[in-house]
């Protein structure tokens, strides 16, 4: 038998080790939006709607989010740079840090929810554990 006809065998290990390979980007940038909605729930509570309106008013080039639901990448971005005061004791006067982790995060987010990549190993599946690891111990 020549190396065309062997036989290979499929095993489970090898489906799940694929299709975690396959998924594990996206569980780690919803994981990283949960956080980071949780932070931003933890510091301004139920004032939380409000502070958005007013931070992302008409005069405001990116849209007005409704909820925290409705808020992309960008505007967490930038309402943690606006609002710094309130969140630097969590992120250890890091905004810098903070503020290129998030819009990077958000590059890859958007880039793989919107099929702009062939690869799902093209991402930096290490600043995305440590983007989950980072906001989870927040």
């Amino acid at each position: 038998m020549d190396r065309d006809d062997e036989w290979r065998i499929l095993t489970d290990y090898d489906l799940l080790t694929q299709l975690k390979r396959l998924l594990e980007p996206f569980l780690l940038i919803e994981s990283i939006e949960m956080q980071l909605r949780d932070i931003f729930t933890r510091v301004f509570g139920d004032s939380l709607s409000e502070q958005l309106a007013e931070t992302f008013d008409e005069e405001h080039p990116l849209p007005t989010p409704a909820s925290i639901e409705h808020c992309s990448y960008g505007h967490y971005a930038q309402f943690i740079s606006i609002h710094w005061e309130e969140f630097e004791s969590l992120f250890d006067d890091q905004q810098d840090v903070i503020r290129e982790l998030v819009l990077e995060i958000g590059d890859m987010r958007n880039q793989l929810f919107h099929f702009r990549v062939d690869d799902p190993d093209e991402f930096d599946r290490d600043l995305l554990r440590f983007g989950q690891s980072y906001f989870s111990s927040v």
